[in-house]
């Protein structure tokens, strides 16, 4: 899946149309308030995370906020702060699991 350089957050954009590749298994999401400074900003997570429970959440969040027949990326209803905090949750009940044949997964940002 190609991403377009759009997906940046907001101040970063670029004015050229180059793309960024998000791998497979992964999707990119973009994240923020409009009132927060800063804007948005699109990070890449594994799609098997919105399986965990603190998304499936947020997911029902986005659908009341934005509706189910949205365009573009997938857009979650909090903070940039609220999503680092969403994701240092998730990461640290990964590692009390143990984990068999997995890696971590890392949290990217598309900058």
């Amino acid at each position: 899946m190609l991403v377009p350089s759009t997906l940046q957050s907001d101040e970063k954009k670029k004015k050229d149309c180059s793309t960024t590749k998000v791998r497979k298994g992964w999707i990119a999401v973009r994240v923020g308030l409009e009132e927060e400074e800063g804007g948005f900003q699109t990070f890449v997570i594994p799609i098997s995370d919105l399986c965990h429970p603190l998304y499936i959440d947020l997911l029902e969040k986005a659908q009341e906020v934005y509706g189910c027949h949205t365009t573009g990326l997938l857009r979650l209803p909090c903070s940039v702060e609220e999503f680092h905090n969403l994701r240092c949750r998730i990461e640290q009940e990964s590692n009390v699991v143990p984990q068999h044949h997995h890696q971590p997964q890392q949290l990217k940002y598309l900058a």
